[in-house]
């Protein structure tokens, strides 16, 4: 016999983490690429003052204009 699991609502901090990965999760390659890239550039000056220096990725588009490239 089985037995019903009651289950409780998502509280909306849950309901907002859910709708927002599955947000990211629609985006496109190229648009998960410029947001890392903002990141890492949002990072870079607490990173600096750690002592740590990074150097964010720099984007380059081919003549298509719709590929990203990883300059280094």
């Amino acid at each position: 016999m089985a037995v019903a699991v009651k289950m409780r609502p998502l509280s909306e901090r849950q309901y907002a983490k859910e709708t927002f990965r599955a947000s990211q999760a629609a985006l496109s390659y190229p648009e998960k690429v410029r947001q890392l890239v903002m990141l890492q550039e949002r990072l870079r000056p607490i990173y600096a003052a750690r002592g740590r220096i990074i150097v964010p990725w720099s984007l380059d588009r081919d003549e298509a204009g719709d590929t990203m490239r990883k300059q280094v």
